[in-house]
Parts: C-alpha cells; sequence; structure tokens
C-alpha cells in the first residue's frame, strides 16, 4: 500500500479544527496515514498544540528561518534575481505586501515549503491566493502533488477544486444550458429550501489573540512581515454613517440600486479586482454613473460595519441619494433593489438564483457564465448601470448553473458547522476518486 501524507496548510483556529477532523477522517481508514497541518496564524497553531496534535505555525516558521539566512539570501539574490526557479519579484507583487523584508521571508518560504512537501502524497489549503498558498501551489506542480483547495461558499458550502477557488475556479466560463430539466428545477429548489446547518460555538480567545499578537507585535522584529493586513479590530469605530436609514416608501417611482460591499483585504479585493482597490474607489464610481431619479442603497459586509475607510462614508453622508441598509434582513433589502451591483461577492450568486439582475465589477467565479452582467473596463459602467435594468438573466440557465455548482463545485457544510460533515464529504472526494 502507498503511504499517505497529507499536508493541510489554513489560516485560523476553525480552519485547525476542520483539518484535525479530515485527519480523524482519514485515520479511521488508514491508521499509518500521516496527516500535518500548518497555520498562517498563531490561533491556528494554538488550537491545535492545546489539543496536543502536532499542528505548526508557518509564518513564523519562516520568518525565523528568513532572520537566520538572510545574509545567505542577500548574497544569492545579489547574483540572480531567480531563487529555486521562483522569481521572487513576481511573488512580492502578487503578495500585494510593500515591506521590503518580505523578500526573506519569500525565500523563507521557498525553503520551508520544499521540505515540508517531501513526500507528501497530497495537499489540501483554504484558499489559494496568499505568499506561501501560491509558493505551495508552484512546488506541487512541479513535483506532481494533487492539491485541493477549499474555501468558504455561499449557501452554507464549501469549495473543492483542483484548480482555484474564488475566481479561479473551475466553474467560471460555464456555459449554462438554456433548456432544463425537471430533476435539476427540482435538485436547485430542495438546495436552496434546506435548512442551514447549526454552527459551533467558537471561542473568541483565539482571534483576540491575533489581534493581541497584532497589536503587540506588528511594529517589532517578531511578527512576520506578511501577517500585516488590514484588520478590522483597529479601525477607528467611530466612522459611523451619520445619514438617516432608508424608508422604500418616501422613494417611491425611483429606481433602486443596491451595492454588496466585501471585507476589504479578502483575497476577492486584493487579487481579483482589477479596476478598484478600495471600498471608496468602487462607491465613488458607481454613484458618479448612476443614471437620473436613482438612489443607491449599500450594504456593508456584517463584519464592517462602520469600519471602511473614512473616504466611503464621506461620501455617504455627502450625497443625498446614498444610503445605508443598516443591517436589515438580506431578503428585505434585496426585494427593494431594481439591480443589485457587486465586485465579485458571494452574494452576487445568491442574488442571480432569485433571478436578481447582477453586474458584476470584478472577477469572479459566476461573471462569464451568461447569468449577470460583466464590467470589462471602467469606461462601460455608466452604460452598464442603464443596461443591468433590462437585464433578464435567463431562469433556465441559472438553474443549470446552479445544478451545476451544487453537483460539481461544492460540498455541503463549512468550516464553522457544529457536525462538520464537509469535512467528511472532503475525504470522500480526495480518497474514494469521486470527481472534483
Amino acid at each position: 500500500m502507498t503511504m499517505t501524507k497529507v499536508l493541510c496548510i489554513g489560516y485560523y483556529d476553525k480552519f485547525t479544527r476542520f483539518f484535525l477532523h479530515l485527519k480523524k477522517r482519514i485515520k479511521q481508514e488508514n491508521q499509518a496515514a500521516s496527516v500535518v497541518v500548518e497555520s498562517t496564524y498563531f490561533s491556528g497553531f494554538l488550537y491545535g498544540l492545546i489539543r496536543l496534535q502536532s499542528s505548526g505555525w508557518l509564518s513564523m516558521r519562516a520568518w525565523f528561518r528568513a532572520v537566520r539566512k538572510k545574509k545567505q539570501y542577500q548574497k544569492q539574490l545579489s547574483l540572480d534575481k531567480v531563487y529555486k526557479g521562483f522569481v521572487i519579484d513576481e511573488l512580492i507583487r502578487y503578495s500585494h505586501q510593500k515591506d521590503p523584508r518580505m523578500i526573506w521571508q519569500t525565500m523563507a518560504y521557498i525553503d520551508l515549503i520544499e521540505n515540508k512537501i517531501a513526500g507528501v502524497t497530497q495537499i489540501v489549503m483554504i484558499g489559494d491566493s496568499r505568499l506561501p498558498f501560491e509558493i505551495t501551489k508552484q512546488w506541487a506542480k512541479r513535483k506532481n502533488i494533487p492539491i485541493y483547495f477549499l474555501e468558504q461558499g455561499p449557501y452554507s458550502t464549501t469549495f473543492i477544486d483542483q484548480k482555484g477557488v474564488n475566481a479561479n475556479a473551475s466553474i467560471r466560463g460555464y456555459k449554462p444550458d438554456s433548456v432544463c430539466n425537471l430533476k435539476k428545477k427540482e435538485r436547485v429548489a430542495d438546495f436552496l429550501q434546506r435548512k442551514k446547518n447549526k454552527k459551533y460555538l467558537r471561542s473568541p480567545l483565539y482571534r483576540g489573540l491575533d489581534y493581541l499578537y497584532e497589536m503587540v507585535c506588528m511594529k517589532t522584529a517578531f511578527f512576520p512581515p506578511d501577517l500585516k493586513i488590514d484588520n478590522p479590530v483597529f479601525k477607528n469605530l467611530s466612522k459611523r454613517v451619520t445619514h438617516k436609514a432608508l424608508y422604500p416608501e418616501e422613494h417611491k417611482g425611483k429606481t433602486i440600486y443596491l451595492l454588496i460591499c466585501q471585507v476589504p483585504f479578502d483575497v476577492n479585493m486584493t487579487h481579483h479586482s482589477p479596476h478598484y482597490s478600495s471600498h471608496a474607489d468602487i462607491l465613488k464610481n458607481v454613484h458618479d454613473n448612476l443614471p437620473e431619479n436613482s438612489l443607491l442603497v449599500v450594504r456593508e459586509h456584517p463584519v464592517y460595519r462602520g469600519k471602511y475607510e473614512s473616504a466611503f462614508y464621506d461620501l455617504i453622508n455627502r450625497h443625498g441619494n446614498i444610503w445605508v441598509d443598516f443591517g436589515k434582513d438580506f431578503e428585505q433589502v434585496l426585494s427593494l433593489a431594481n439591480a443589485v451591483i457587486v465586485n465579485n461577492s458571494t452574494m452576487g450568486l445568491e442574488a442571480i438564483s432569485k433571478n436578481k439582475s447582477v453586474l458584476a465589477l470584478g472577477n469572479s467565479y459566476y461573471d462569464s457564465s451568461e447569468i449577470c452582467l460583466k464590467m470589462h473596463h471602467k469606461n462601460e459602467l455608466k452604460n452598464q448601470l442603464i443596461d443591468v435594468l433590462s437585464f433578464r438573466p435567463d431562469e433556465n440557465r441559472i438553474i443549470d448553473f446552479m445544478f451545476q455548482f451544487i453537483e460539481k463545485q461544492v460540498v455541503d457544510g463549512f468550516v464553522t458547522d457544529q457536525k462538520l460533515i464537509a469535512a467528511d464529504a472532503i475525504y470522500q472526494q480526495i480518497f474514494n476518486n469521486k470527481s472534483v
């Protein structure tokens, strides 16, 4: 029997919990299997450590190596800008980090991950676009190691794909059929109406320690440079919207656009947003191009309410035709909208599944499947804000796309579920030769 050695890479404690359940499932079938869990954040490492499970802190280990081998790395780069076949400048640009120490951190990741994948038979990663994930992808390709990408999906699902997730997912570009049979319609209807899984009670201690570590160590030599991200816990909570809440009965006869916002430091904004670098940019550009007699309703991401950049709130408070939904029920807000605007949020697919007209500004897995409009250049926006009002996605194409998405792209459940049914389904796909 071939030795099974699985490398799992994630971010936080909730991902380590998920991977440890997957490890347990693998061990039930193959006691001799080896499962290594690595995390980029302290919380992920700590969750495993407390439970006496093998768990590594990948970012810190790479940073220790970077500090220790800095002179050696400097000498190497003075001779060649390529290290072990990796173009360092390209990786750093891809990571969107400007700290000059990223050079040594990147080279350390290359060394560390090369050692990590020795003898590995499968790699499972949550996400596909941060620096250590990109390096792992490239090493896996060279070594012909199967790699499975996971990511949170809509409707309480988990993406699983060997190509990538988000805009890199295999389903992107799928051309749905305009003829849809009853079986597909029933499958999609049952899926959308199913009860959501119960979530587990996640301790705030783990992420709290991540925040505390960042606050205390961010400006010291004990903080890996690639962990410096825009974090909502450090935002000025005084930047609240002073504009009054939206009462739709006051605006009868006006065209209502719903703009759905995302988490700014999410990879969908940092890696899959070719036209905008911030939500203030999106808001200004959309508002400047609104048709006459229109108003714009902004829906903040639940974890980022009141925490976007100051320019974002200045725009809202300055203009009389920009409103905020103030956390109202999504179904209620969606029902009011004549059209929905997203950058590349998964909420875009949820709006499409309800036959709403959607305009996608950035890159996503649903943006080129004829079920929404897609902005390719910013100078198209003015006309597309008009076009989206008359755009009616074909219901059969939506159902066919949703059927393909449900059957081929995702599994039911997510890492925050109390019962980790997603881990069991992913085990079946990886080890029982089910198609991914």
